[in-house]
């Protein structure tokens, strides 16, 4: 077949494009109109395909991919309704922060509104849940048309990055001939084409967001002065984009140091979720009330309990415990500290500090003054013995053999190798995880959705 091949070049330039800009996996839901996106992944040295035929399979594939890397993978899927099968997963990395980029390939523009098959109005399918939207275009062999393919394709990825890290939407439209076809001889875009291919997209440094001394210094003086203080961790929030750098590979073990610096120079206890990725790791030295979600169901341990200082870190915790303490001491000075979002479902948050919180807490530990207090008050020490008395009843109802959610949780906890990654499910399975499964010194990285 003679004619132009730009289709394919026009593809290429794109995936080149993403790919030179930090992408490094393609999950593809093979469909006729997305063929030249397909052909062009697969042809790539720099480009990992994955194949899924199923689009919300493949969505929350290239989610978990996010999650576990930093990085936005790409989703390429055909025209029609096969994009509206991401949107669960758009909305889950949304609401979690996750860098993803969702490329819906789409018919010419003479076929809408004309009753063509697979033909919607595919022009910002996901509304608001997208960090962007970005139409391509049909393949155009200008110059300056050519260019744009190269911006499109950096600007997705920094968009997905940066300031609020998330899913993007690029719309590819493509006429036939959909498959490679063989020129009768040169075209006269390639000269211009292959100098951007060769090139790459440009560099789009994404700046690295700091917190606000005065924040710190509160925090100090807050921290200096409470006699009653919990430090509550939340579902961990990805320090990517605007606290953290792109690409870079979540560091387990500095975070858990981090967190742990904090709540040895405050003396605080440490109330930690499991996917806040503090129940595992953080060290014997620290003090861990995994027990805090069924202790502060009780009214009458809440009121006893009447802390003096409350600092988040993460998303908000999902124990109901927590959130009737809240409810229950409204005056107590409460700092939130994340890298994105506005964290506070209660809406009576003293501050909300934004930066990465490792850094947060480090900073705050060192410049705390040396405790003049004993290392154990009263206060503290009865917190310790309810956690202690609260593991002895679960472990009285988990004795022996007999098969139950929490039997599971915890077999699947413990029997995991030092270091392991766990993927649990949402709702009742991490539930399980949090009311079955005691503070560990091993480490073990929890991953969930966060299910919106």
């Amino acid at each position: 077949m003679s004619g132009s091949n730009l289709h394919m070049a026009w593809a290429r330039l794109f995936l080149r494009s993403l790919a030179s800009s930090g992408v490094r996996d393609v999950v593809l839901s093979p469909g006729s109109r997305s063929t030249p996106l397909a052909l062009a992944a697969a042809e790539s040295q720099e480009l990992r395909c994955h194949v899924i035929v199923d689009e919300r399979s493949a969505g929350f594939f290239a989610l978990g991919q996010a999650r576990a890397s930093g990085r936005p993978s790409l989703l390429v899927c055909t025209s029609g309704t096969a994009g509206a099968h991401y949107f669960p997963a758009i909305i889950e990395a949304s609401q979690s922060f996750l860098p993803l980029i969702a490329v819906t390939a789409d018919r010419p523009w003479e076929l809408q509104g004309s009753a063509a098959p697979q033909t919607i109005d595919q022009i910002k399918l996901f509304g608001g849940h997208v960090r962007s939207f970005s139409d391509l275009g049909q393949p155009d062999p200008s110059p300056a048309a050519l260019r744009a393919v190269v911006r499109v394709a950096a600007q997705a990825v920094l968009r997905a990055m940066s300031p609020e890290p998330g899913p993007v939407h690029v719309n590819a439209r493509f006429r036939k001939p959909l498959e490679p076809v063989v020129p009768s001889g040169p075209e006269p875009w390639e000269a211009a084409w292959s100098a951007l291919v060769e090139k790459g997209a440009p560099a789009a440094q994404i700046p690295w967001i700091t917190p606000d001394p005065s924040a710190i210094a509160q925090l100090v003086e807050r921290c200096s002065r409470a006699e009653r203080g919990l430090l509550v961790c939340g579902p961990h929030l990805p320090s990517i984009g605007a606290s953290g750098p792109a690409g870079k590979s979540f560091d387990l073990k500095q975070y858990q140091r981090s967190v742990a610096a904090l709540a040895r120079a405050a003396r605080l206890p440490v109330l930690a979720e499991a996917t806040s990725q503090l129940r595992f790791g953080l060290g014997p030295a620290i003090t861990s009330i995994a027990a805090f979600d069924a202790l502060l169901r009780n009214p009458a341990f809440r009121s006893r309990l009447a802390p003096d200082l409350l600092i988040e870190i993460g998303a908000p915790p999902t124990s109901q415990g927590y959130a009737d303490l809240i409810a229950d001491h409204p005056d107590c000075p409460r700092f939130v500290l994340a890298p994105h979002g506005w964290n506070d479902p209660s809406s009576s948050a003293s501050a909300l500090v934004f930066g990465d919180a490792a850094e947060i807490c480090e900073t705050v530990a060192a410049r705390l003054p040396a405790p003049s207090r004993p290392d154990r008050s009263p206060w503290f020490s009865a917190l310790t013995r309810a956690d202690a008395r609260a593991w002895d009843l679960v472990d009285r109802e988990l004795a022996g053999d007999r098969l139950s959610e929490g039997f599971v949780a915890r077999a699947v906890s413990s029997g995991c190798p030092e270091g392991s990654i766990l993927a649990i499910g949402n709702s009742s399975p991490v539930r399980d995880l949090d009311m079955y499964c005691p503070a560990s010194p091993r480490p073990l990285r929890v991953l969930h959705q966060r299910g919106a």
